[in-house]
C-alpha cells in the first residue's frame, strides 16, 4: 500500500511545503491547485523529491470541487492517504475533510 499525500495548495506555500516534508513517509504527492494556484505547486514540487501529480480545481465552484475530492478518494480507496487543508481556499478545506474524513 503506497502512503500518498494531497495538498490544497493556495498563496502560502510554507504550509505546503511543511506538511509535505513532515509527512516522511509519502510516496506520492497530489497537489490541488486552481489555475492561480499551480505555479506555486510547481515551484513547491521542484525543491521536493517525490513522485506527483497536479489536480486542477475550481477554488469556488462546490459541485466541481466535490466532484474531484471524490473522484480522487476512489482513485486512493487502497492506498495510505494524508491530506493538508491548511492552506487553498475554504470550499476545498470543507469539502475535502468533508471527503476524506473516514478513509
Amino acid at each position: 500500500m503506497n502512503k500518498i499525500h494531497i495538498t490544497l495548495v493556495g498563496g502560502q506555500p510554507l504550509p505546503v511545503y511543511l506538511g509535505i516534508v513532515n509527512d516522511l513517509d509519502c510516496e506520492k504527492v497530489i497537489y490541488i491547485h486552481s489555475e492561480s494556484s499551480l505555479e506555486e505547486a510547481q515551484t513547491i514540487q521542484k525543491t521536493l523529491d517525490k513522485e506527483c501529480s497536479f489536480t486542477l480545481c475550481s477554488p469556488t465552484d462546490l459541485s466541481q470541487i466535490k466532484d474531484t475530492a471524490l473522484r480522487l478518494r476512489k482513485e486512493t480507496e487502497n492506498h495510505d492517504v494524508t491530506i493538508n487543508i491548511t492552506s487553498g481556499t475554504k470550499p476545498w478545506s470543507l469539502i475535502f475533510h468533508q471527503c476524506f474524513l473516514d478513509h
